[in-house]
């Protein structure tokens, strides 16, 4: 198997395992903080339940207001979830396609990283042209996402949500070291700098794929605390 094919195969496995499917649900966009979104997940549909949840638990809490009772059958609980889920606006659209969009800039990015590791044993113009349009276009596919996710979880500058706000952040500066790495690589010189930038972006992604996994599946998904 040549460098080139162990170079495509590898990102696309990285992307796989990274890029978990964010879901941009009702929570992240109400800007519920990480607490509110785990009891939405067990069952809660909405704040109003769980502030009444809140109420009904706390000291000298009237007895005669109750938490509310989930009493669907599964049937309905389907409808009810897609009832809920149809799209509302051309917004809500852009939304919901980030987890789509984001496996691109990952596999082109850390392919763009390895393929510089590549050419420290084996030099050649062929990958430095390479380098340069897959920072190209992973630069451009990381923008797009950022948008995306932007939309997904809301315009706004702070979060309830801890793990959003990091995911949120980091994302954007992704996108914007990908910037820097792209117009090292057009310049076509200071490849020790463009090297550190993709070592850094690659870091970046790593911890983009676990704040990615907390939102969607859940606290500690990984099982490693």
């Amino acid at each position: 198997m040549s460098i080139y094919t162990r170079l495509g195969i590898a990102p696309l496995i990285a992307a796989l395992l990274l890029s978990a499917p964010l879901n941009a649900h009702k929570g992240h966009q109400d800007d519920m903080s990480d607490e509110e979104m785990v009891m939405m997940e067990a069952g809660l549909t909405d704040v109003e339940d769980m502030h009444a949840m809140d109420h009904a638990a706390s000291p000298g809490a009237d007895p005669n207001v109750a938490a509310p009772a989930q009493a669907m059958t599964p049937a309905q609980v389907m409808q009810e979830k897609i009832e809920e889920n149809r799209l509302s606006s051309l917004s809500d659209l852009i939304s919901r396609l980030h987890p789509a969009v984001v496996h691109f800039p990952i596999a082109l990015l850390l392919l763009a990283g390895m393929a510089e590791v590549a050419m420290k044993w084996s030099p050649s113009v062929g990958l430095q042209t390479i380098v340069r349009l897959l920072v190209a276009f992973g630069t451009i596919g990381a923008i797009i996402a950022v948008l995306f996710g932007w939309f997904a979880g809301g315009w706004r500058l702070d979060d309830q949500s801890s793990n959003l706000a990091i995911h949120r952040w980091n994302g954007t500066a992704i996108a914007v070291l990908g910037i820097a790495a792209w117009t090292l690589a057009v310049r076509d010189g200071g490849r020790t700098r463009l090297r550190i930038l993709l070592a850094i972006i690659a870091a970046a992604i790593i911890v983009q794929g676990y704040y990615g996994g907390e939102m969607a599946r859940g606290p500690n998904h990984l099982g490693i605390m």
